[in-house]
């Protein structure tokens, strides 16, 4: 209003914040990861028992192994742009900690809704599936929260803003490699082992209806978990670049 001359373009917070969550709604081992974790939260905070159950098996678990926790459960909240990755580093740390509270949890439940819900988030926690989303999520949303940090600073300019989004592209990029598939395999690997979480495995495959084929091609068949576990690796960092670049690349600007 003050300056006609001025070229608008819309709030970079807001367009990271629509980037990422494009991102993790394509990514299905993401979505699936951050949809328990969200479900997660609200069983431990939202209950004043639960909550109380956790924090003692936390100092129970603190005694034993003689250390102190620092990071608590951290809340999901969907309207806040710079807590997803927290909150999914909170259930990493506290993995064991919340297996041994829905067995507590179960037991002094008084509905079965809540039994139900809890006995669901203990099934989907003993699975490599959501241990490999976690992990993934946590490491891509680590980037893009630190991003939206940054772009909420009164003090940052729109070019300013295009640099460190392209320094968080060709960071994603960076992790875009089999050598960093590898090392990210095998510290996921060590935590499922370490955590009692199953074996990784294959989905069931599920045959395309005829209407959609189109050729002759031949469905893609993975042999083994790892390439399957890999090609959603490729895909989660794919689609979190390209959302950041189409979101970035405004016209305005």
């Amino acid at each position: 209003d003050e300056e006609p001359r001025a070229v608008y373009i819309h709030c970079y917070g807001h367009s990271l914040n629509l980037a990422a969550s494009d991102a993790i709604r394509n990514s299905k081992v993401m979505k699936d990861a951050l949809d328990t974790t969200h479900e997660i939260t609200k069983l431990i905070k939202f209950s004043p028992r639960r909550e109380a159950i956790f924090r003692a098996n936390r100092q129970e678990n603190d005694m034993l192994t003689d250390s102190s926790s620092s990071v608590g459960i951290r809340v999901l909240c969907p309207t806040r742009w710079t807590v997803r990755a927290d909150s999914l580093f909170s259930v990493i740390t506290n993995y064991t900690i919340l297996m041994n509270t829905w067995d507590k949890a179960t037991k002094v439940a008084r509905d079965t809704e809540t039994k139900a819900r809890i006995l669901g988030v203990q099934s989907q926690m003993k699975k490599f599936s959501f241990m490999f989303g976690v992990y993934l999520g946590e490491m891509i949303l680590r980037h893009s929260d630190n991003l939206s940090k940054t772009l909420q600073s009164n003090t940052i300019c729109a070019a300013e803003g295009q640099t460190v989004a392209g320094m968080v592209v060709r960071t994603l990029e960076k992790l875009r490699s089999s050598e960093e598939f590898d090392l990210f395999w095998q510290k996921v690997t060590d935590s499922s082992e370490t955590h009692g979480v199953g074996e990784p495995d294959l989905p069931r495959p599920h045959k395309m209806p005829k209407r959609y084929e189109d050729g002759n091609a031949m469905y893609e068949i993975h042999n083994e978990p790892k390439t399957y576990f890999r090609q959603q690796y490729y895909e989660a960092i794919d689609l979190a670049i390209n959302c950041i670049k189409d979101r970035f690349q405004q016209p305005g600007y």
